[in-house]
């Protein structure tokens, strides 16, 4: 049997899904060559080369059948450490829910800790976990297992099942300094191209969507080399840097810095922007404490009007 250090396996799991072996090692929280080297090692162990390094970094047929199989190693580790779980609480099935913050009404979503506890109260034999968390780990929970479902405006494309949960417009969050704004009840994605790049810290799927529309956009992950929030994306609207992109109720109630605006984005037609929410999970046959909980969600957001 190959003598497989999981580790190394990581290693080439990251530099496969970011394409880099620096930017794994950020990701890992480890050096540039700690990375090389142990994928180097793994190679070895396996006997065949699993990157081309020929002209940047590509992996070889090889490396993709085993970046497959590493992902389903993967996996399995989480289904193995979530069942440990589920015994350790007495066999009750666990389920666990990421929530983009916004959808909560403390943030001017739907959404509310009693709505989520008459989930708890229905089906009192499963364990109901919910975790507010920004769309890109939301998603990458969803696809990796580690989440049962995610509600959130950007869904993975493939491998999921989802339901529309409702259609909310959308606001941009400029800088009060832009003379072209003040005076302007609305804002098109082309009057956006002019206004320095488009924030979206832990949100990349979702703008990616908006970045898709308008070609003349461009994206500010505004983070530092360690995946950090830099400051306040507040911050760097006020000063004109970058602007941002949020829910239209959601920006009306929250933001209140004096050196921002909320313009609502209009199509050039006129009619607003919108962009649909969701609630999606792997594809699985669910169980009925499950079915429960999607029908109950539904049926939250058909009886709140949406803006």
């Amino acid at each position: 049997m190959i003598d497989i250090d999981m580790r190394q396996l990581s290693y080439f799991l990251e530099s496969a899904e970011t394409g880099s072996f620096s930017r794994a090692a950020k990701n890992l929280f480890v050096s540039p060559q700690a990375v090389s080297k142990g994928v180097q090692i793994l190679e070895s162990r396996l006997g065949a080369p699993l990157f081309d390094r020929s002209n940047g970094l590509h992996l070889t047929e090889f490396g993709a059948a085993i970046r497959d199989e590493a992902r389903n190693v993967f996996l399995g580790l989480d289904r193995i450490e979530r069942t440990a779980l589920r015994y350790r609480e007495g066999r009750r099935q666990i389920v666990t829910v990421g929530i983009n913050p916004l959808c909560l009404k403390t943030h001017g979503g739907t959404l509310d800790v009693d709505s989520l506890r008459d989930v708890q109260s229905a089906r009192p034999e499963t364990q109901w976990e919910f975790v507010e968390m920004k769309g890109d780990l939301l998603i990458d929970g969803v696809i990796r297992g580690t989440l049962d479902f995610g509600i959130n405006g950007a869904a993975p494309p493939t491998g999921v099942e989802k339901v529309a949960l409702a259609f909310y417009s959308l606001a941009a969050v400029v800088s009060a300094s832009l003379p072209r704004f003040k005076d302007q009840a609305s804002a098109t994605l082309r009057d956006l191209s002019e206004c320095g790049a488009l924030s979206s810290p832990g949100e990349k799927a979702f703008a990616a969507s908006l970045l898709d529309r308008h070609p003349n956009l461009e994206s500010s992950s505004h983070l530092s080399p360690l995946q950090i929030e830099l400051e306040s994306d507040a911050s760097a609207i006020a000063r004109g840097e970058v602007f941002a992109i949020r829910p239209l109720q959601h920006a009306q109630r929250t933001v209140r810095d004096d050196g921002v605006l909320v313009v609502p984005l209009v199509h050039e037609d006129g009619s607003p922007v919108v962009a649909p929410l969701h609630l999606f999970w792997r594809t699985r046959r669910l169980t009925e404490a499950e079915e429960h909980f999607v029908r109950h969600i539904e049926a939250i957001y058909r009886s709140v009007p949406t803006a």
